[in-house]
């Protein structure tokens, strides 16, 4: 990822606003909207042109993405004025309003769609090859409402988002056979609130969220003629896109059948990227604080993170070779609440020192592995000819809790041509190495709390010495774990298969 991405983002926009001299046409700024939508679906409108207005409305929009097809039908109108200067100034004075309708193979369901713009501004200038946009809002509002599932009266839904203090704009150029579109925004603040009741079972749901301070920047690049369908494919299609969205402080809430949790962090991003040879994707959020209240049976739960970060990165899938995903999880300083603690602990026998997680993995093929554990991810990386898994690799792992420190490196590699030693999972072939301290003491404290046996503890402990061997420090172990290309295992050199 490119942490910079916004300043860049920035920078070529403002040049591109003091290049823009060419004038630029009313009809020619509506056409490049509708080749921006034209991408998802299918637009008509009625255009009428007064002078050097051309208003446009009655638009009505659709759109299939493999078996989920929708429709739209807005009213209101867009205004495209014809500025001396060679700039056209975008306006919805009243804004746009219609029914909106989704036939997927899950069910149906329609809604009630609103955009309610205020004190909102936006100017085109350049030329139709290369059209610069800014753009401002006091506030912009897009609502929700009668939200039907099935036609089921019984269930009845909304949704809102209100961004307010919005500044920004983007440039849009054709390069060749390559639409080139790089933006930057930022709000002051966005908010979200969402709620679902269903008369048929007693059930509600609510759902209230704000962000401070967002701001995102992106670049894409869309080839000539391209129609995006679906995910599968995506990967192939030649989009190229660099993105990250940030925030200063981001918190929600949410009831659930009498059930509420609440949460905030600080500052945090999210980074997303494209190009000809891998898709990338990180996340990261500074002071997670999340509290919950099950029921009145139970304590108030309150768990806070120093930090949590996610990363995955997988080569383009391309016939013959196997892609390559690297994925990385951080978890730093995780603590727990008493009242959390002490629904398992109540004496208080283990450790409350905060929990860190770290793990850091490579592998290479076994793409189909993913269908049922993460199907969305498996859809996008998805490939006409997917390769077997041919490799793990872990890089790091380290897991301290409760008075146990774990940690672990290793690799394997696979025989796709042995599926019988390993009950139809390819033979694994490799070593991983094993550090364990704290171990015996972990044991001891969950038999005191009475969560295993004291029984159950001592024979774990009896066992170990088949997998591992004492480390140079009181209550350590290590381990070197070996699966031999003929199928055996091996713990530290002795046969356990």
């Amino acid at each position: 990822m490119r942490p910079y991405l916004s300043y860049i983002s920035a920078f070529s926009f403002i040049a591109a606003v003091g290049a823009a001299q060419a004038d630029v046409t009313a009809s020619e700024v509506w056409d490049g909207f509708k080749s921006q939508l034209a991408l998802l679906g299918t637009i008509e409108a009625s255009e009428t042109r007064v002078s050097n207005v051309l208003s446009v409305s009655a638009i009505q929009f659709s759109a299939q993405q493999d078996d989920v097809a929708g429709s739209a039908a807005l009213a209101g109108e867009i205004l495209f004025t014809e500025n001396a200067d060679g700039t056209v100034s975008v306006d919805i004075p009243d804004g746009l309003k219609g029914r909106v309708s989704i036939n997927a193979p899950f069910g149906q369901s329609s809604f009630d769609y609103a955009l309610v713009p205020v004190g909102f501004a936006a100017v085109a200038s350049g030329d139709a090859g290369s059209i610069v946009y800014t753009m401002e809002a006091e506030r912009l509002t897009h609502a929700l409402s009668n939200i039907a599932f099935d036609d089921d009266d019984r269930v009845s839904a909304a949704l809102e988002i209100v961004t307010s203090g919005l500044k920004g704009g983007w440039s849009r150029s054709v390069e060749g056979d390559k639409d080139a579109v790089a933006a930057s925004y930022r709000y002051d603040q966005v908010a979200l609130a969402g709620s679902l009741d269903d008369e048929g079972s007693a059930s509600s749901f609510n759902v209230n969220a704000v962000a401070l301070g967002v701001a995102t920047a992106a670049d894409t690049t869309l080839p000539d003629g391209i129609s995006l369908e679906g995910l599968e494919g995506f990967l192939t299609s030649g989009i190229l896109f660099d993105s990250r969205t940030s925030y200063e402080n981001f918190s929600y809430s949410l009831n659930a059948g009498g059930i509420s949790a609440q949460a905030s962090m600080g500052a945090g991003f999210i980074d997303a990227a494209l190009d000809d040879t891998a898709l990338t994707y990180e996340t990261k959020a500074e002071d997670l604080k999340i509290t919950a209240n099950p029921s009145f049976l139970l304590p108030q739960i309150d768990l806070s993170f120093a930090q949590t970060q996610s990363q995955l990165r997988a080569t383009i899938p391309s016939a013959g070779d196997a892609q390559d995903i690297s994925t990385k999880l951080v978890y730093q300083d995780a603590v727990l609440s008493e009242g959390l603690w002490g629904l398992f602990d109540p004496q208080g026998h283990l450790p409350r020192e905060p929990i860190n997680l770290f793990l850091e993995s490579e592998a290479q093929g076994g793409i189909e592995y993913l269908k049922d554990a993460a199907p969305l991810t498996y859809l996008l990386l998805k490939s006409d000819e997917p390769q077997p898994l041919k490799s793990i690799k872990i890089n790091e792992l380290y897991l301290n809790a409760a008075g146990a420190e774990f940690q672990g490196v290793g690799a394997f590699s696979f025989d796709n041509n042995d599926l019988e030693s390993f009950a139809g999972f390819p033979r694994p072939e490799g070593s991983v190495d094993l550090n364990l301290s704290g171990g015996f003491g972990l044991l001891d404290n969950l038999a005191k709390t009475g969560l295993l046996p004291d029984a159950q503890a001592q024979g774990i402990k009896a066992m170990a010495g088949f997998f591992a061997k004492p480390g140079a420090e009181p209550d350590t172990l290590t381990s070197k774990i070996e699966i031999t290309d003929e199928g055996r295992i091996l713990a530290n050199g002795v046969p356990i298969q």
